[in-house]
Protein backbone atom coordinates (compact mmCIF):
# COMPACT_ATOMS: atom_id res chain seq x y z
CA UNK A 1 0.00 0.00 0.00
CA UNK A 2 1.29 3.43 -0.92
CA UNK A 3 0.26 6.50 1.13
CA UNK A 4 0.60 10.09 -0.05
CA UNK A 5 -0.43 13.12 1.97
CA UNK A 6 0.89 16.27 0.27
CA UNK A 7 4.49 15.40 1.15
CA UNK A 8 3.77 15.47 4.88
CA UNK A 9 3.56 11.78 5.76
CA UNK A 10 5.25 10.73 8.99
CA UNK A 11 5.69 7.54 11.03
CA UNK A 12 2.57 8.25 13.10
CA UNK A 13 0.54 8.41 9.87
CA UNK A 14 2.04 5.14 8.63
CA UNK A 15 1.18 3.50 11.96
CA UNK A 16 -2.39 4.83 11.82
CA UNK A 17 -2.93 3.46 8.30
CA UNK A 18 -1.46 0.12 9.29
CA UNK A 19 -3.91 -0.13 12.21
CA UNK A 20 -6.81 0.72 9.87
CA UNK A 21 -5.93 -1.61 7.00
CA UNK A 22 -4.64 -4.68 8.81
CA UNK A 23 -8.00 -5.68 10.40
CA UNK A 24 -9.74 -5.23 7.02
CA UNK A 25 -7.30 -7.64 5.39
CA UNK A 26 -7.93 -10.15 8.16
CA UNK A 27 -11.64 -10.15 7.19
CA UNK A 28 -11.10 -11.13 3.54
CA UNK A 29 -12.79 -14.51 2.97
CA UNK A 30 -10.43 -17.24 1.84
CA UNK A 31 -7.26 -15.40 2.87
CA UNK A 32 -5.61 -18.17 4.81
CA UNK A 33 -1.95 -17.57 4.01
CA UNK A 34 0.08 -15.18 6.06
CA UNK A 35 0.83 -11.83 4.44
CA UNK A 36 3.12 -8.87 4.87
CA UNK A 37 1.46 -5.45 4.88
CA UNK A 38 3.90 -2.90 3.53
CA UNK A 39 2.80 0.74 3.86
CA UNK A 40 5.14 3.43 2.61
CA UNK A 41 5.30 6.97 1.28
CA UNK A 42 6.73 8.33 -1.95
CA UNK A 43 9.95 9.14 -0.14
CA UNK A 44 12.02 12.25 0.08
CA UNK A 45 13.95 11.47 -3.09
CA UNK A 46 11.01 11.74 -5.47
CA UNK A 47 10.87 14.60 -7.92
CA UNK A 48 8.31 17.28 -7.08
CA UNK A 49 6.18 18.61 -9.96
CA UNK A 50 6.07 22.40 -10.34
CA UNK A 51 2.35 22.53 -9.58
CA UNK A 52 2.96 20.99 -6.13
CA UNK A 53 5.32 23.73 -4.91
CA UNK A 54 2.32 25.73 -3.62
CA UNK A 55 1.65 22.84 -1.20
CA UNK A 56 5.15 23.18 0.22
CA UNK A 57 5.22 26.79 1.40
CA UNK A 58 7.29 26.87 4.58
CA UNK A 59 9.19 23.68 3.66
CA UNK A 60 12.74 23.26 2.40
CA UNK A 61 13.46 22.06 -1.13
CA UNK A 62 16.60 20.77 -2.78
CA UNK A 63 16.60 22.78 -5.99
CA UNK A 64 18.74 22.09 -9.04
CA UNK A 65 18.88 24.95 -11.52
CA UNK A 66 19.36 24.39 -15.24
CA UNK A 67 22.18 26.92 -15.45
CA UNK A 68 25.36 25.12 -14.42
CA UNK A 69 23.44 22.49 -12.43
CA UNK A 70 23.67 24.88 -9.45
CA UNK A 71 22.07 23.42 -6.32
CA UNK A 72 20.26 25.26 -3.54
CA UNK A 73 18.69 24.22 -0.26
CA UNK A 74 15.98 26.82 0.23
CA UNK A 75 12.73 27.44 2.09
CA UNK A 76 9.67 28.13 -0.07
CA UNK A 77 8.12 31.51 0.78
CA UNK A 78 5.44 31.76 -1.92
CA UNK A 79 4.45 30.31 -5.27
CA UNK A 80 2.51 31.34 -8.37
CA UNK A 81 1.95 29.91 -11.86
CA UNK A 82 5.33 31.05 -13.18
CA UNK A 83 7.62 30.23 -10.29
CA UNK A 84 8.25 30.57 -6.59
CA UNK A 85 10.09 32.67 -4.03
CA UNK A 86 12.66 31.02 -1.79
CA UNK A 87 14.77 32.04 1.17
CA UNK A 88 18.27 30.63 1.65
CA UNK A 89 21.64 31.54 3.08
CA UNK A 90 24.82 32.13 1.11
CA UNK A 91 28.03 32.76 3.06
CA UNK A 92 25.97 33.44 6.18
CA UNK A 93 23.79 36.07 4.52
CA UNK A 94 20.06 35.67 4.03
CA UNK A 95 18.95 35.87 0.41
CA UNK A 96 15.43 35.83 -1.00
CA UNK A 97 14.94 35.23 -4.73
CA UNK A 98 12.18 34.46 -7.19
CA UNK A 99 12.89 31.38 -9.32
CA UNK A 100 11.03 30.80 -12.58
CA UNK A 101 9.95 27.21 -13.17
CA UNK A 102 11.53 27.34 -16.65
CA UNK A 103 14.93 27.89 -14.99
CA UNK A 104 14.58 24.94 -12.61
CA UNK A 105 15.84 21.51 -13.62
CA UNK A 106 14.64 19.50 -10.60
CA UNK A 107 12.91 19.87 -7.24
CA UNK A 108 13.05 17.43 -4.33
CA UNK A 109 12.23 17.65 -0.63
CA UNK A 110 15.06 19.25 1.30
CA UNK A 111 15.97 18.94 4.95
CA UNK A 112 17.84 21.49 6.99
CA UNK A 113 20.00 19.97 9.70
Amino acid sequence: MFVDKDYNINLDDISKYTELVSPLLDEIPGLTDSYLLDISSGGSDRIIPNEDVKKLIGHYLDITLKKGDEKLLAKVVSSDEGGFTVLYFIKGRKKQVYLKFVDVKQLKMGYKA
